[in-house]
């Protein structure tokens, strides 16, 4: 077996003690040392995960403090769900486009033998709809043509929307939902649950009779709607 001093030799077979003393060193001592940079480099790299994973938990937990929870109620008599975020304390200007919006709703929904009653509802949803080019305006008037207030009350019909709860689904969208009573003569009233979705825009008025109009400037873009059972 070789050893240090047989290895430490020169081209020419002379002794080199730099050699010599290099080869002790490694053999000593290089061992030992290439071991703990290898456990530093372990460490480093186990501290660097933990703090990944804290700082994901850290995310997380705040995540986690933001959410806010809905609550779900059903009306046991009706069966309508109602959904809104716990807590939530909307302010005065929401609470009054909210409740446009349903007495939009109740406009565009009315059938009334009071002609003069019927024209004021239905010039009040027309004008909440903002320009004639909008979906909403063709959907109402298609709505109408197919079915027009004014014949269903000539055969005795008569409707109305109750029960009306607003819901935000998001940045410019409300679901509207409400009971709708429909009652021909003196048969038994008709009811049924009913949604939309209403895509709006808030256009402040710019003068005294758009404020007087629409106070508020919201108008509906989009409308869509449908029985819920």
């Amino acid at each position: 077996m070789k050893t240090n001093s047989d290895i430490a030799l020169n081209s020419d077979g002379t002794y080199n003690p730099y050699l010599a003393s290099r080869l002790e060193w490694d053999e000593r001592f290089g061992s030992p040392i290439r071991s703990a940079e290898n456990f530093k480099r372990i460490a480093l790299g186990a501290l660097a995960v933990a703090l990944v994973a804290v700082g994901i938990c850290a995310y997380l937990s705040y995540r986690v403090q933001n959410v806010k929870p809905y609550v779900a109620i059903v009306d046991a008599e009706s069966g309508r769900r109602i959904a809104g975020a716990e807590g939530a304390n909307p302010t005065r200007d929401q609470v009054q486009l909210e409740k446009a919006l349903e007495s939009f709703v109740e406009d565009w929904r009315l059938v009334t033998p009071d002609i003069e009653l019927q024209k004021r509802a239905s010039v009040r949803a027309l004008m909440m709809t903002g320009a004639r080019s909008s979906k909403a305006h063709g959907a109402i008037l298609d709505y109408w043509k197919a079915d027009p207030p004014t014949d269903k009350s000539a055969r005795g019909i008569s409707a109305y929307a109750s029960n009306l709860h607003s819901l935000r689904i998001g940045e410019n969208t409300y679901e509207i939902s409400w009971t709708e009573t429909e009652r021909a003569g003196v048969a038994d009233a008709k009811r049924t649950e009913w949604k939309a979705a209403l895509t709006i825009s808030i256009v402040p008025p710019k003068d005294k009779q758009e404020a007087d109009n629409n106070a508020l400037g919201v108008f509906v873009d989009d409308l869509s709607w449908s029985p819920t059972k």
